[in-house]
């Protein structure tokens, strides 16, 4: 998997400028929040999470 670094924010960044955040998301569709400089949160653009969501119950081995 590879990361965009473009998408990485610490935590203290994403506290005081949330709005920073959501361009991120806007622009690349998710943003990485790292705490204690490693990824720990995901903040990803609804309709992506619900496209991620239908691919995982699609793919489900029942």
């Amino acid at each position: 998997m590879t990361v965009n670094t473009d998408n990485l924010i610490s935590m203290t960044e994403a506290n005081q400028n949330f709005s920073k955040v959501v361009r991120m998301v806007d622009k690349g569709g998710l943003a990485v929040i790292l705490k204690n400089n490693k990824p720990r949160y995901v903040v990803v653009d609804f309709d992506e999470y619900l496209s991620l969501i239908h691919i995982s119950e699609t793919t489900r081995p029942y």
